[in-house]
């Protein structure tokens, strides 16, 4: 009797690192921003389209470029995983979670404005990383916690701007982050055989003898 093989996936399973974290949580926020910024106007009874939208999206491999001095801006960037182990799941998948900070500058004509903004800002990203907590899809989440909030009035980029920095703090927790049963079998051979290129079976032979026949 010939049997044909399930779908098999990549022997490698995913291989998951903290920019890649970095980039999903940017991607959501740049996808929802416009939608909760006008929502957040009708809520405070604001002109449609007056809320000011990010000049610049950064996170931590882009924060040296001409885009940090674009106002406002948010930038993205995780310090590593929590105090807690990565943890083993029984299937051989791990999960981990990773602390994630989403830093805003902002600027407005005056103390207070610039004190508010950064404040609205805040709570936008907040509203957007607590309501999708999937992200963008390019990684598994399982869980987004809101972490933390802080706000620095005091902050000062340049003498001639009024200028507040904000910071919104999550952990997130993503599952198949690395797999310990995975990976080929086989010698290695990086040139002919990565990923789903690797042999699979195509058809399995299987002799059944029957008794008392």
């Amino acid at each position: 009797m010939t049997v044909a093989p399930t779908a098999t996936p990549d022997v490698f399973f995913p291989i998951v690192d903290g920019g890649q974290v970095e980039h999903a949580v940017s991607q959501v926020l740049q996808d929802w921003f416009l939608t909760y910024t006008r929502e957040l106007e009708l809520q405070r009874g604001m002109e449609r389209d007056s809320f000011p939208q990010p000049r610049a999206w950064l996170t931590s491999d882009e924060t040296q470029r001409e885009g940090t001095h674009q106002i406002p801006s948010i930038v993205v960037v995780s310090t590593g995983l929590n105090a807690t182990p990565p943890a083993a799941e029984g299937d051989g998948r791990y999960r981990a979670a990773w602390i994630v900070g989403v830093g805003v500058f902002t600027s407005a004509n005056t103390r207070r404005d610039t004190n508010t903004l950064s404040r609205q800002y805040s709570a936008i990203i907040r509203a957007i990383m607590l309501q999708k907590q999937g992200l963008d899809g390019s990684i598994v989440v399982n869980q987004v916690r809101w972490m933390d909030e802080s706000y620095n009035d005091t902050f000062q980029f340049t003498d001639e701007q009024t200028i507040s920095f904000a910071q919104v703090i999550f952990e997130i927790e993503v599952d198949s982050v690395v797999h310990r049963f995975a990976g080929p079998v086989g010698p290695p051979d990086p040139d002919t055989q990565p990923g789903e290129e690797w042999p699979k079976v195509v058809t399995i032979d299987i002799e059944v003898d029957q008794e008392g026949g």
